[in-house]
């Protein structure tokens, strides 16, 4: 198995049996890991869809997750001469009818080929975030969105040396889209995951230098509100956080940050996601 923790812990009121969930950026490291972790939730009640670019390799996808084409490059849908997004739908068909939608999207925040095609941190993390925002239909009522730790402070150091190509500045403005979509009606709710610097399997990113991290099976998270904290966390961790994000009922609202530890390194870190829950607790 692996994930540390192989399904969310609780299934809130606001999901009922059959709802869909989509997840943008479906074959990315956190975003694949965290299809993984719905799929595995016990009885498996949600209807699973990923939105990406291009055809997921066979076997890469949990079974019965429905594939939808779609590029947050071009909202509207295909144009270009791209040829793995030629026959990309508009996002606003990819997301019909999702009552939640995960974006985890991103880039690498210096030049590298990550970067060619356009993914620059301002076209996915700025403008992409942004145009699913935009996309987002009357179904949805939740959006779980991954950014980084150091967006509140990026004028700070180690920060604004990572803030050097303006990615914290890009995921600032994603942040503040999604933030905007759910003060625009009280049925809607974020939740913003800021994670620390991801490491281990899988790292789908092109041109990054490999970072390792403990195995997953040997790591639990570190969770506090806001953007606190600082550290490497493993993408496995990360997606444990996100599932939790997606299906807890009082997590609407809340932004936190995450990092990871040893299991073992302190008293409870085997059971980490009651620490989640008590990020709920006032």
């Amino acid at each position: 198995m692996d994930a540390f923790i192989s399904a969310p812990a609780f299934i809130g009121p606001h999901l009922s049996p059959g709802d869909t969930i989509a997840v943008v950026g479906a074959t990315g490291g956190v975003g694949l890991l965290t299809l993984r972790r719905l799929a595995a939730s016990p009885g498996a009640p949600f209807a699973l869809r990923a939105v990406c670019r291009s055809v997921p390799a066979d076997g890469l996808l949990p079974p019965g997750v429905k594939v939808v084409r779609g590029d947050i490059r071009r909202p509207a849908g295909a144009g270009g001469d791209d040829a793995a997004t030629a026959t990309a739908a508009p996002l606003t068909a990819c997301l019909d009818g999702a009552t939640v939608v995960v974006i985890a999207v991103g880039t690498t925040a210096f030049p590298t080929k990550a970067w060619r095609g356009g993914n620059t941190p301002r076209a996915v993390d700025a403008e992409g975030v942004s145009a699913v925002v935009a996309a987002l239909g009357a179904a949805t009522t939740r959006v779980v969105l991954v950014s980084s730790v150091g967006v509140d402070r990026r004028g700070r150091l180690p920060f604004a040396l990572l803030n050097a190509f303006g990615v914290l500045d890009a995921k600032a403005e994603g942040e503040a889209a999604v933030a905007a979509w759910a003060a625009a009606s009280p049925s809607r709710t974020a939740v913003v995951v800021r994670p620390g610097r991801l490491t281990g399997a899988p790292q789908t990113n092109v041109g990054t230098t490999w970072v390792t991290g403990r195995p997953a099976e040997e790591e639990a998270g570190v969770v506090a509100r806001g953007d606190t904290l600082i550290g490497d966390v493993s993408r496995a961790v990360t997606a444990d956080a996100v599932a939790w994000a997606v299906t807890t009922e009082g997590a609407g609202g809340l932004d936190f940050s995450i990092v990871g530890r040893p299991v073992g390194a302190q008293a409870g870190a085997g059971n980490w996601l009651s620490d989640l829950d008590g990020l709920l607790v006032d």
